[in-house]
């Protein structure tokens, strides 16, 4: 950060090994079975609507 305190310089390019750890992580990640509630409960939904996410 002191380098590039506006981290304006991409430095993957000179980081292969990073970039490819990154990738299998990044695939890894998405191919995970994520259980989502099908339907919020009203009091989810409550503090939703007041946090703004919702109407």
């Amino acid at each position: 950060m002191s380098v590039d305190p506006g981290e304006m310089k991409n430095i993957i390019d000179s980081n292969p090994a990073v970039l490819s750890q990154l990738r299998k992580l990044l695939y890894k990640f998405k191919q995970e079975k994520v259980d989502v509630p099908s339907k919020l409960s009203n009091e989810v939904k409550k503090k939703l609507r007041s946090l703004g996410y919702i109407k």
